[in-house]
């Protein structure tokens, strides 16, 4: 197959498009089909973690709490995807003396946009 010059210099400078269209379509069909789920899923929540350790490894906390009892209540919110279900888990994790001694998961559904306040 005899080619001229300017139809090789086709072939060359249209492979890397190719290829970056193969690559973005491969990773927009992987972000739009996984899932996002909770980081507390991955089973490393033990009862008796430190608090101190539990905030090292999940960060600060969406609000925290103290009872009356001295039960330090810590809670966290995300948002996770499962299948074509998006929802705010909201987890609370129950400190006494500082370590883990129970875990509560609420889902809600997510804000409309209508709802959400934004502060000044």
């Amino acid at each position: 197959m005899n080619l001229s010059k300017k139809e090789k210099s086709m072939l060359i400078t249209s492979k890397p498009n190719c290829h970056k269209l193969f690559l973005f379509i491969a990773l927009l069909f992987i972000c739009s089909c996984g899932a996002r789920k909770s980081m507390f899923s991955d089973n490393s929540i033990h009862k008796g973690i430190s608090k101190t350790e539990f905030i090292e490894k999940f960060g600060t906390p969406f609000s925290s709490s103290l009872e009356e009892d001295g039960m330090e209540i810590l809670e966290y919110k995300e948002v996770v995807d499962v299948r074509e279900y998006t929802y705010v888990l909201s987890s609370k994790f129950y400190f006494n003396n500082s370590e883990l001694v129970k875990m509560k998961q609420e889902e809600n559904e997510p804000p409309c946009a209508n709802q959400i306040k934004l502060r000044n």
